[in-house]
């Protein structure tokens, strides 16, 4: 996969191509997220590929309350966003749509961690 793809300013991506640069797993997630010339359904495919490809890290997500301010793992969060999206309606992709709260809703419910 080219992470440099889901870059959504060429000038940017031809810059990090030029040195090399070589994203983390956590990174490469957020660039295929902030992507806006990809579906949702190639974004799934694109995170997919950095579970299956990279390696698996911890993700602080500093949400002390919902989580006890544990850190989770990467892959776990991929798949539980990739869950949440898959069963989103229409207008959570409205931008006042509260993603946190649907996020956290989902991450109080896990009783261990996935790390």
């Amino acid at each position: 996969m080219n992470v440099y793809d889901y870059m959504n300013s060429e000038a940017i991506a031809r810059h990090c191509q030029e040195l090399n640069y070589s994203f983390t797993p956590l990174q490469t997630a957020w660039l295929i997220n902030r992507s806006r010339r990809h579906t949702l359904k190639e974004k799934h495919r694109a995170y997919g590929w950095v579970m299956e490809h990279m390696p698996d890290e911890e993700v602080d997500l500093n949400l002390e309350e919902a989580a006890g301010g544990k850190a989770v793992s990467l892959r776990w969060f991929l798949k539980e966003y990739m869950r949440l999206e898959g069963a989103c309606p229409e207008n959570c992709f409205q931008p006042d749509f509260d993603w946190e709260g649907l996020c956290l809703a989902g991450i109080a419910k896990q009783e261990e961690s996935p790390c």
